[in-house]
């Protein structure tokens, strides 16, 4: 496709695009979390009116976000991503990846990352959980794995408990 065609095309996608109905979204999630942490100065995290994204703990870290539309919670660990319908278990959830309890599986090849996947860590070890993938990717290339954890809070096994960095 040419250029002017790509681009008109592209014009018209952005043109058509709906923006949140901001008086429908929840702003419950987004408080929540913006009252968690404010208790926490260390975590850096930016927020708008319909999301919210902690940034990584470290280079070896990941974004964590919360994108809220109309009762619908996207929760994302970088690339990797689930919804929610129930407004508490998105919170949770965005929480629990700026901890050391969950990591991402990330796969590269050529410098290029196609698959994310979420890993628990459970009494046995890390349990992998689902997959984001992308599928253009440079296939033919040396396949290598990468870990990302956030480490800004530490779930302690003994009590169960989390305990911050700070």
């Amino acid at each position: 496709m040419p250029f002017e065609e790509l681009a008109k095309t592209l014009k018209t996608q952005a043109n058509n695009l709906q923006t949140p109905d901001l008086e429908a979204i929840s702003m419950g999630a987004i408080e929540k979390i913006v009252d968690f942490l404010k208790e926490y100065p260390f975590v850096p995290f930016e927020r708008r009116e319909d999301a919210i994204r902690a940034l990584p703990s470290s280079e070896n870290g990941f974004e964590v976000a919360l994108l809220v539309n109309a009762g619908n919670y996207t929760v994302c660990y970088a690339f990797w991503h689930t919804e929610f319908t129930d407004e508490q278990m998105s919170v949770n959830a965005l929480i629990n990846g700026l901890t050391d309890d969950v990591r991402l599986k990330v796969a590269s090849r050529g410098k290029v990352d196609y698959r994310w996947n979420i890993q628990f860590q459970e009494p046995q070890g890390w349990v992998t959980g689902s997959a984001v993938f992308i599928f253009h990717y440079p296939f033919w290339k040396e396949k290598k794995i990468r870990y990302l954890q956030n480490d800004y809070f530490f779930v302690t096994e003994a009590q169960g408990e989390t305990a911050s960095t700070s």
